[in-house]
């Protein structure tokens, strides 16, 4: 049966084969092309243009491997589903780099302190030490903090 339905579309033997893996790559290649312009998009509303611009432009060759891996997964992909608006990923992966993003998208700084007491329980005092001086640095920067 599979025989025959490659015979039929014209695409048998090994040609066809090469030609079908060589489409699914062009495929992949194209998906995370997209996924990755997505992510660039995402990543610089979240983050700010500049933070996004320092970022890149500070990444070696080396680095550059990191920041594509992370635009895509991360910003391209688990950022661009649906399911959850801007505001609650933010909350849920409210980290050092995302403090003044959080601010910009709404989260107070009373909500942040809350997060940083809840994940402080979960991930031991010195990270959630290391947190709370870097939400109160982005706070204050920010202005959201006297």
């Amino acid at each position: 049966m599979i025989g025959e339905a490659v015979h039929r579309s014209g695409d048998s033997g090994f040609a066809g084969i090469a030609r079908r893996r060589s489409q699914e790559r062009r495929n992949i290649r194209d998906e995370r092309g997209r996924s990755l312009r997505k992510g660039l998009d995402v990543r610089r509303d979240v983050l700010g243009a500049e933070h996004l611009t320092s970022s890149l432009a500070m990444a070696d060759k080396f680095m550059t491997t990191f920041q594509h891996a992370v635009t895509e997964l991360a910003w391209g992909y688990a950022w661009s589903r649906p399911g959850f608006n801007r505001r609650t990923r933010l909350i849920l992966t409210i980290d050092r780099d995302l403090h003044e993003g959080a601010i910009r998208h709404g989260v107070t700084a009373e909500e942040i302190k809350e997060i940083l007491i809840h994940v402080t329980a979960y991930c031991g005092r010195p990270e959630g030490r290391h947190s709370f001086l870097a939400a109160h640095e982005a706070l204050k920067e920010a202005g959201a903090l006297p």
